[in-house]
């Protein structure tokens, strides 16, 4: 929609030139019409036109020093002008204004038709250029803060496989530097964003994240240099490093600075944050072991649902105590799961995660109860056959679940809930025993034999180990799952070359065969004929 507003002192002309565009475009509107330039000029920032039509000889300002004036603040309008004068200098002096467009009076629709139709083209060219440049500055933007985010968190999370001088020499490309001798690390965790109006959790997280960094750089920048970033492996996590002048006497204006950026989040935002800060370091290079400190602050804030700010300090690795599943529990785990005693199983869990919360054990502690109990429900559910990714992701990557939990409760959660589905595939298959089983998929296979049927489709379909249904068709069967398709379909196959006409690489994709020569090997292996011979001695002995 082209935005036009007309300049005219005549109120004739300016109603006849609005009148035309509204005839002759549907896509034109008019935004504005004034009777001189004085009164065009307070319109022209409240209507915002793409083009202005506008008279040259007007009471007080004419129509060049009107445009002058419009061009030195909003330098993209377009203009027409005009008049019932022919003189060269206006002419020049519309030139030098760069207005390319000119109407005589009285105004030809031929005329007025063709230079509208000019200026759409020329604006929807400008805005879609501007558009683009808008486009590529945020991607620039996006690409440059990425690249950021990715640097600092490699740096910090440095574990010796890279070449640290170049990890800090990429930091220098996006410019981080350190004016200080001092360092800490401080890691926010985002627990929970609880439902603000002016925000929708998912579509807004990352608008959520940037508004916590400008708060948390505006808030902990009075304590000294400050740099924060996402840390991009993990997206609820925030990371800052602390470069300081100070050393000792900083602590006190930490907290008091940690606890004003908790404050506001949940006044603000009503975002639920835990703060994670390390050890003070006096190099660069240390900020990687800084960071898992801060990290390892913050995640056991979390799980063992401490007070919202933590510091390494508080945590020593060597005053904590050590939990272990005892080989005792892991044995009555997996005897209870394995009988499908839901409830036993259920009650041992329980204990084990009420000892948990009742010792002060540290996060990787955690992290080791967990995996023995995953390990437990693996080994219950390759001794029943029942497919892993029935339960659990099909990638075996459980960090990721493990990482998604923050608190003791939520771990606990997940593993009773795996537990219950594991119960509930169990009854399953025991509702249905072996040969029952293996009965319906071979009441399948003789009804879909034209499809492509797979084992793992199949293990799917009854929650069972793929390896495990392949040992149990053959025991049930006495030949292999493959052998028995092969069987189905040949007899098909048989069936159709002798009860009818059709050629036989009809037959081959009817019984679930693509490749007809493949097909062809099959049947010939099997019969010792081929198709072709097949049906050719069946119809000879039938002659006889």
């Amino acid at each position: 929609m082209l935005r036009v507003m007309i300049v005219d002192d005549e109120e004739i002309i300016r109603n006849g030139i609005a009148a035309k565009l509204n005839r002759m475009f549907s896509d034109v509107e008019v935004v504005g019409k004034a009777s001189d330039a004085i009164e065009a000029l307070d319109m022209v920032a409240a209507n915002q036109p793409d083009l202005i039509i506008t008279d040259i000889r007007m009471p007080e300002m004419d129509g060049l020093e009107f445009i002058e004036k419009v061009k030195a603040i909003h330098g993209d309008i377009e203009f027409v002008i005009v008049s019932g004068y022919q003189e060269f200098e206006y002419a020049r002096k519309a030139i030098e204004l760069h207005v390319e467009e000119y109407l005589l009076k009285p105004i030809e629709n031929e005329n007025l038709k063709n230079i509208i139709e000019k200026i759409q083209k020329k604006v929807e060219e400008k805005k879609s250029k501007h558009q683009y440049e808008i486009q590529l500055k945020k991607y620039k933007k996006s690409y440059i803060n990425y690249i950021r985010n990715k640097y600092l968190t490699d740096f910090v999370t440095y574990t010796g496989d890279e070449d640290l001088s170049y990890l800090i020499s990429m930091l220098q490309t996006v410019n981080v530097q350190f004016k200080y001798s001092n360092f800490r690390m401080l890691t926010l965790y985002i627990k929970a964003v609880h439902e603000v109006p002016e925000f929708e959790p998912l579509r807004d997280y990352e608008l959520i994240k940037f508004t916590i960094m400008n708060i948390a750089e505006e808030i902990l920048s009075t304590l000294g240099h400050i740099v924060v970033f996402e840390n991009y492996k993990n997206q609820n996590e925030i990371c800052i490093i602390l470069n300081t002048r100070e050393k000792s006497s900083i602590e006190n204006h930490i907290k008091s600075a940690c606890e004003k950026l908790n404050a506001q989040l949940i006044n603000l935002l009503k975002v639920d944050v835990r703060i994670g800060i390390s050890k003070n370091y006096n190099t660069l290079e240390q900020l990687n072991s800084a960071y898992l400190e801060a990290h390892m602050a913050v995640m056991q804030n979390l799980i063992l649902e401490k007070p919202t700010i933590t510091w390494f300090e508080e945590f020593d690795p060597n005053n904590r105590i050590t939990y272990f599943i005892s080989e005792q529990d892991k044995v009555s785990l997996f005897s209870a799961l394995n009988s499908n005693d839901e409830k036993k199983a259920l009650e041992i869990v329980g204990m084990i995660f009420k000892e948990i919360k009742e010792k002060n054990i540290n996060y990787d502690n955690v992290r080791t109860v967990w995996m023995d109990i995953i390990i437990t429900l693996s080994k219950v559910m390759g001794e029943l056959g029942i497919c892993w990714k029935n339960i659990f992701k099909e990638d075996y990557l459980l960090e990721d679940d493990f990482n998604q939990c923050t608190s003791i409760q939520e771990i606990e959660n997940y593993i009773t809930d795996k537990i219950k589905t594991i119960s509930n595939c169990i009854c399953d298959i025991r509702r249905s025993d072996g040969k029952c089983v293996i009965d319906d998929i071979k009441e399948y296979i003789d009804r879909y034999y034209y499809t492509d049927i797979t084992l793992v489709q199949l293990s799917n379909k009854y929650y069972m180990n793929a390896n495990y249904l392949s040992q149990l068709f053959k025991q049930e069967t006495g030949i292999g799952f493959s052998e028995y398709i092969t069987q189905v379909r040949l007899k098909k196959a048989e069936d159709l070359l002798l009860n009818t006409k059709l050629k036989t690489y009809e037959i081959s994709q009817m019984v679930g065969y693509t490749d007809s020569r493949y097909f062809g090997k099959v049947f010939t292996k099997h019969y010792n004929y081929t198709p072709s011979q097949f049906r050719e001695k069946y119809l000879q002995e039938k002659e006889q």
